[in-house]
Parts: structure tokens; sequence; C-alpha cells
């Protein structure tokens, strides 16, 4: 019993020796600062850092990743909608119509993609959707549905093109222009300054008025909606005589008949073709819309605005001129 006894007093004392004193960890600093306010360890604090860190590399290769399928995914909706473009115009010609025109419906789909990202593309993808256009459109002509199909292909190349055109540089200066009595009319020497001019109501266009700049720009961005920014006597272009030269013309709607345009360039404008009577001569539009009649006039005003051709065109009752310099 007394041996029992020992043993176990021999555990209490070896149980209550005090530890041996381990050296102090001192933290100071920032991480000292951490650890009192969070309640962090230092060692705890570093290895967040190191996983922050991690998640930022990772987060920009994920980014620049996701950039590069966007762009990837673009380009092949570049390359679907010449496929089924080019189907459209092939099943047309044999004349499989139900075919044509599910095939001008996926074409279209990857037309607005492509517009919405503004993938950039060659002057020859217009050139050659077109042609695919126009040869369906020579087989299509009894086809009410597949025309219509081929009309929206067509607007929708002219508003694509539209997305990929550069805006122009815009002057700085402001000026107020001042109106004669009335406020309703516009004359020939009032838009003389390279500046930006603000508009905040349409304005009549008497006839022989011939509205000339060197860059000068309209700010028509106020401009009610259905109001068009220049509004001629008629939509005869001989009866009116009225021609714009080198502006810019920024934010407003306009409808195009009546008028001579030149070395214009439309910028986010509302752009509205009758059907009439119009000169486009190096004519840029920059993110534009177009409301144009499904028509032999609408497809040649919507070919010019998808080509962007270097030569005056005349649509109406006059026909192309010759390239100028």
């Amino acid at each position: 019993m007394q041996t029992s006894d020992k043993i176990e007093i021999s555990r209490t004392v070896l149980y209550l020796m005090p530890t041996p004193n381990q050296p102090e960890i001192v933290v100071s600093g920032h991480l000292a600062w951490l650890t009192k306010k969070l309640g962090i360890e230092p060692w705890g604090q570093i290895l967040i850092a190191i996983l922050f860190a991690a998640s930022l590399s990772v987060g920009a290769f994920l980014w620049t990743f996701n950039g590069r399928m966007s762009k990837v995914e673009g380009q092949l909706s570049v390359l679907v909608s010449e496929h089924f473009l080019s189907e459209a115009a092939q099943y047309a010609k044999k004349g499989e119509i139900y075919k044509a025109i599910t095939a001008a419906d996926k074409a279209q789909t990857a037309l607005q993609v492509v517009t919405k990202k503004r993938i950039a593309v060659p002057s020859e993808y217009f050139e050659e959707s077109i042609a695919a256009l126009n040869a369906a459109a020579q087989s299509a002509s009894n086809q009410s549905e597949l025309t219509t199909k081929l009309y929206q292909l067509r607007v929708g190349l002219a508003l694509y093109r539209s997305a990929l055109e550069q805006i122009p540089t815009i002057p700085k200066e402001l000026v107020d222009l001042q109106l004669p009595p009335g406020g309703k009319i516009i004359t020939s020497d009032m838009l003389h300054n390279r500046a930006v001019y603000r508009f905040t109501k349409g304005v009549n266009i008497p006839p022989k008025v011939h509205i000339g700049s060197d860059g000068a720009a309209i700010n028509g961005s106020e401009i009610p909606l259905g109001m068009d920014l220049f509004n001629p006597t008629t939509r005869s272009l001989d009866v009116n005589d009225n021609s714009v030269n080198g502006l810019i013309i920024i934010g407003a709607s306009q409808t195009l008949d009546g008028f001579r345009w030149k070395n214009v360039i439309f910028v986010g404008a509302r752009i509205k073709y009758l059907g009439g009577e119009i000169v486009l001569d190096n004519v840029r539009f920059v993110n534009c819309t177009f409301d144009v009649p499904e028509s032999a006039k609408g497809a040649e005003f919507a070919d010019y605005a998808a080509l962007f051709p270097k030569k005056s065109v005349f649509v109406g009752s006059i026909h192309l001129s010759a390239t100028h310099s």
C-alpha cells in the first residue's frame, strides 16, 4: 500500500512542476496594430495577404481570358453571318425559299452580335455581303417574306458599318446661334466658324440656301424627338436647290430627301430616307440609326451607308456620278 501511495505522490509532483520559460515573440508596427484590432495573429495576416494577392492574379487572368473569349465569339459571329448570307443566296437561287429565309434569320442574329460588340472587319466583308444579298434578291423578287428578310439584312449591314466608324474630332469652342426674328430660318452665313452650335429646335431652310462650313458641328441632341434639324420647303432637289457641306451633325433627327449632302458626318443621329431625291457625296454615318423604305431606292441608300463609297451618289431620279477626288 505504501509503495502505491509513493507512486501516486510522484505523479502529482511531476504534474505540478513549473514549465520552462519559452522565448516571447514581440510583434511591432502594422502587424501589431492589426493583431490588436482584428485579433488575427501575424502568420494569419501574412497568409491572408498571400491569398488576396493570388486572387487578384486569378481575377486578372479571368478578365483577360473573358475578353479574349468575347473577341473570339465576335469573330466567329462574323464568319457565321458571312456563311448564312451566302447560304441564303444559294437557297434562293435553287428556289428553296424556306431554307433561304431560315439562313437569312441566322445571318441577322449573327449580324446583331457583331454590331453590338463592334467587331472590326475589312471593307471586303461589306462588299461581299452586299454581293450575296444582291444575288439572293434577284431570285426572291416574287417572295415577299424573303424580300423583307433581305431588306432587313441590308439595313443591318448599314448599322454595322455605322457602329464601326470612328467619331470625328469635335471643335472645342461653343457658340450660341443667333437666329433671325421667329427663330425658324437659317441662312448660309450662320455657321461659318469652326465651333459647336447648340440647337434646341429644328429650323427651316429657304430655297437656294447653301449651308457650308469647314468642320463646324451642330449639337442637335436637345431637339425634340420627331422634329428634324433641317427642314426644306419641298423634297425636290431642283425646287429647293439646297445643299449642306462640311458639317458634323450630332444627335439630331434628319430626313435626307431634298438635299445635296457633301462632306457631312452624322454622329449618333436618327437618319430617315423617304425614297425621294438626294445627293450623297462623302457622307459618313457614325453610330446612327436608319429608317429606310423597303424599295429599290431604299436598298440603294442602305448599300451606300454600308459600303461608304468614295463617289457621289444620286438616289431617286438621278444616277451615279463620277468618282470625286
